[in-house]
């Protein structure tokens, strides 16, 4: 939080801010600071509730925390004409009520998790050890919010030669696929305790069985969905893009977004799939590869020879170069359930 508002300017330029953008993202952004501890919290909350079986529950708090923040935008930007402060404070103030609903109602119901400071710390300095190996499990979630993050920085500088409109169209039309993605993703994220459940008390019927259906499901809600944004593109960006300008960049680049979104399912089952078997090291290793040795790279080549829509071309270029490897990698580690000596 500290770090975040002090050095918001330099932060802001460089990850792309231009003169166009920089007035309302320090605007944004200072408010969004001071949330930055209940953004953190929430979901981690969320993650302990979950982890107990209350998924209702966790599932409450989320949807009660978005419906509010829409609510908010609306009265704190339309009506009260606060502009992107009024967004950051709608999102701050969602978070907050999240983190109380969860604390107050939530886990002081929980049966089997108990959360009191000092049993943390004690067992902190008692299991240390345990605690980093369970920690590095959520090491590929975590490089792969950066490593995107970084991705997004060179996208943004590389567009910026072409106009604020530019990075306007191709946020729109990138915020379409990854609306779909982040389905496809919470399907296989919500799925990875049953994995791992089933992994650890080694049930290869039922680690096979729900894999398989998995996949399934994902690919199929990828296509799907790649599917109906490309039916209803037009509809979908011109709820983003005023100008007509701008919206025929968004048009023009959103049949590349989409490309490799029915093949995601894989890449997000593999991933899920190896941090449920404790492979942390793999799945953080090919999450690093997408971002920093797929998409980074065919960012800068592809801007050089095609300028935007070789941005646009790079991302389903490297998540469907992704998405193979993991499916090799998955298909590897599944043939080894049916060895009797074998562990994934």
């Amino acid at each position: 939080m500290v770090s975040i508002y002090f050095a918001k300017t330099p932060l802001l330029r460089y990850l792309g801010a231009d003169d166009d953008f920089t007035s309302y993202a320090s605007t944004y952004l200072s408010f969004c600071a001071a949330g930055v501890p209940f953004m953190l919290l929430s979901p981690s909350i969320g993650a302990v509730i979950r982890a107990e079986g209350k998924i209702k529950e966790s599932m409450k708090g989320s949807l009660a925390s978005s419906g509010l923040n829409i609510v908010l935008d609306a009265l704190l930007i339309f009506v009260l004409k606060l502009g992107v402060a009024g967004a950051a404070i709608a999102t701050v103030l969602s978070n907050i009520f999240t983190c109380g609903y969860f604390i107050l109602r939530v886990l002081p119901k929980l049966e089997l998790v108990k959360l009191h400071l000092k049993t943390i710390l004690r067992s902190a300095r008692a299991n240390g050890i345990e605690i980093f190996s369970i920690i590095a499990l959520g090491l590929p979630n975590a490089l792969s919010g950066i490593m995107s993050s970084l991705a997004g920085t060179l996208s943004n500088r590389c567009l910026s030669v072409h106009g604020a409109g530019a990075i306007a169209a191709f946020s729109a039309a990138y915020k379409c696929n990854d609306m779909m993605c982040m389905i496809v993703m919470g399907i296989c994220m919500g799925v990875q305790p049953l994995l791992a459940y089933n992994y650890g008390a080694q049930n290869t019927p039922r680690l096979k069985e729900a894999t398989q259906k998995l996949g399934i499901l994902a690919v199929g809600i990828g296509t799907v969905g790649a599917a109906l944004c490309f039916a209803l593109r037009g509809k979908i960006l011109a709820v983003f893009l005023r100008s007509a300008a701008v919206y025929e960049q968004g048009l023009s680049m959103m049949p590349y977004l989409l490309a490799a979104l029915p093949v995601m399912g894989i890449f997000y089952l593999g991933i899920n799939f190896l941090q449920a078997a404790g492979k942390a090291k793999t799945a953080t290793a090919i999450v690093v590869a997408r971002q920093g040795l797929f998409l980074m790279p065919a960012i800068y080549i592809l801007n050089r020879q095609f300028e935007m829509k070789g941005i646009a071309i790079a991302y389903p270029f490297a998540d469907f170069v992704s998405s193979v490897l993991v499916a090799l990698i998955l298909l590897a580690q599944y043939q080894k359930l049916n060895d009797p000596k074998g562990r994934v």
